[in-house]
């Protein structure tokens, strides 16, 4: 079993988890680049390259973005309030993506060509991150993914709201522990929004988090394997249907993914041994924190950006060339869009729908009956507060 350090007051910044991170976001890269891109028809001037069915695979990427998503997440909700939680995630999506979609619709302008549209309205509901919502399609097919980590934020900030926010440390396993009933009993509930599928890599993710923090029990550890459980059963089948409508060139192999899948929980894991968590590997910092730009300006973008100047001789030369472009674009929305305009964001969003939310906390709590503490907690608490604030 592996062990994890106790609760700290200082946060760990598992550097690891960064690189990590980016080498995810590399492989997604890689996947549409090399493969999906080509198999749409999205990237019409070069062929598949030899290196095709290795990249094939780079989609669960994404999964492992959604794994890494719940370990943070379920950590900087810690200690907040909803209002101070949403902030700080608006300030981290929102920013960045507006930037991002901007750009991908200027160059939809300029180069998009017949393979690539947009319209005002599309523009427009895009810059919510929920354009379904508002019967508009995705400016770039790979933003999908934004609106599933808005739902695990949303549900977070729930608990937040409602005064729940030390609960989740149960809940998640028993989050995890609902999933793997809903699939194993009732498969179509099971397809919906937070209730199965990849839903229980954020889970998964959320779960390892507080083993971190707080070891383990056999409740983190029942909810971890049912975790596994529904993500690497989904992850597998999800590869079956994909081999099933594919034209057959580039078959996944199953069991491969399976072991990818459950090498995702491995990785995970050893990230909270105490000797790994403190690995200090350089330039990791920067590697994750171009992970998010990169991911947003990729696909559309490399898709057209390969239409107009590739083709098959010379197209080695343009991936290079490309993704120089693409990291250099995504080191320029980090430094200058995220990183020093930070302040700028803080103020804004803080003073928009920070006071709005803070107005709606003060609602909810005059509305939520009072909660009867026990004497003994009272005690509990109170030897917690002296011991942190000590007599001088």
């Amino acid at each position: 079993m592996v062990s994890a350090a106790p609760a700290q007051a200082n946060p760990v910044r598992f550097e690891l988890l960064d690189v990590c991170r980016f080498v995810a976001a590399f492989a997604v890269v890689i996947f549409h680049w090399l493969y999906k891109g080509i198999e749409l028809d999205e990237m019409n001037t070069v062929t598949y390259s030899p290196f095709a069915g290795i990249a094939a695979y780079g989609y669960l990427g994404v999964y492992f973005f959604f794994m890494i998503s719940g370990f943070v997440i379920a950590a900087s909700s810690q200690g907040r309030t909803a209002s101070e939680f949403a902030v700080r995630r608006l300030i981290r999506l929102y920013p960045a993506f507006w930037v991002a979609v901007t750009i991908t619709t200027i160059t939809i302008l300029l180069i998009g060509g017949t393979v690539f549209t947009v319209t005002i309205p599309q523009y427009l509901a895009n810059l919510t991150m929920m354009p379904g919502i508002l019967h508009q399609p995705l400016i770039d097919n790979s933003y999908w993914t934004l609106f599933c980590e808005l739902l695990f934020y949303g549900m977070i900030f729930l608990f937040l709201l409602v005064g729940l926010g030390k609960r989740l440390e149960v809940f998640y396993p028993g989050w995890a522990i609902m999933m793997l009933a809903l699939t194993l009993v009732t498969p179509n509930i099971a397809s919906m929004p937070l209730l199965g599928t990849f839903y229980a890599y954020f889970a998964a993710g959320a779960i390892v988090s507080t083993i971190q923090r707080n070891g383990w029990s056999w409740w983190q550890a029942v909810g971890l394997a049912a975790s596994a459980y529904v993500s690497v059963s989904y992850t597998v089948a999800e590869a079956g249907r994909i081999n099933d409508a594919s034209t057959g060139l580039h078959l996944l192999s199953l069991p491969l993914v399976g072991a990818l899948a459950v090498a995702f929980f491995g990785i995970m894991l050893v990230q909270i041994i105490p000797s790994v968590a403190a690995w200090k590997i350089p330039k990791s910092r920067i590697l994750g924190a171009l992970t998010y730009p990169l991911y947003l300006l990729h696909a559309h973008i490399g898709y057209m950006l390969f239409n107009r100047f590739a083709n098959d001789e010379n197209k080695w030369v343009a991936y290079i060339v490309v993704f120089a472009i693409i990291l250099g674009g995504a080191y320029l929305l980090y430094a200058f869009v995220e990183l020093r305009p930070k302040r700028m964001w803080s103020a804004a969003f803080d003073g928009t729908v920070g006071r709005a939310l803070r107005w709606v906390e003060r609602i909810v709590a005059r509305a939520l009956p009072k909660r009867r503490v026990s004497a003994r907690r009272e005690w509990w608490e109170a030897q917690q507060r002296q011991s942190a604030n000590p007599p001088v």
